[in-house]
């Protein structure tokens, strides 16, 4: 790990402009998410994702595999037996339905998590909204506006990130640049457990990696 003096760290003068970063170019070892050029000083909206025309999409041990990708697919036990789906779209409709108590974030979570149901934790979720803010303004605003941004912004993952995103490894140099507003939709996607397989269909397996989760 390199520890960087927080004198050093990149600011934004009044001006809109970041100081002590070169110009964003493309590299072979830097990976942009958004399209180039984006100029903060003179746009109000955030940049828009890179590539736009087509999604690509990587399932493989050497990029993060994407809840939304078309290759997460899940088991899920009917009347007609044990069938495998795309994940995004038990996600979706988990998503989709209101959620107005931890009871029903607990649901939605084990619904596209049904493997962990007897394994995660939500005593600290249940206590803290049932009983230290069971009657608070903070609950109301919580479940009424916070948490359905939160899903929205989750569910726009695959418009907002539109190429694979390479894991960092040890030894190798590589730089990862995203907007705020593609960083604010991982985060949203990691509190509401979207953690892919660490197994693909064709075997290859991540186990080194830690499962996302809250």
């Amino acid at each position: 790990w390199r520890i960087l003096c927080l004198s050093k760290l990149c600011r934004v003068n009044e001006g809109g402009q970041a100081s002590f970063l070169p110009p964003l170019r493309l590299q072979q070892n830097h990976t942009i998410l958004f399209r180039l050029p984006y100029d903060c000083s003179s746009s109000s909206l955030p940049p828009k994702p890179y590539p736009a025309a087509h999604h690509r999409d990587a399932w493989d041990c050497h990029h993060v595999r994407m809840p939304s990708s078309p290759q997460n697919i899940y088991p899920v036990q009917s009347a007609a037996g044990k069938r495998l789906e795309k994940r995004w779209d038990l996600i979706e409709t988990a998503l989709l339905t209101p959620m107005e108590s931890p009871l029903d974030i607990r649901r939605a979570i084990l619904s596209y998590n049904t493997r962990y149901g007897d394994r995660w934790d939500f005593s600290a979720l249940f206590h803290y909204f049932n009983e230290v803010a069971a009657d608070s303004v903070e609950r109301a605003i919580f479940f009424n506006q916070t948490l359905p941004s939160m899903a929205r912004l989750a569910v726009r993952l695959p418009q907002l990130i539109r190429q694979p995103i390479p894991l960092f490894k040890q030894q190798h140099d590589r730089l990862i640049t995203m907007s705020q507003e593609q960083i604010s939709c991982l985060l949203a996607n990691a509190f509401l457990h979207f953690s892919a397989s660490k197994f693909s269909k064709d075997g290859i397996g991540i186990q080194h990696l830690p499962v996302l989760q809250l």
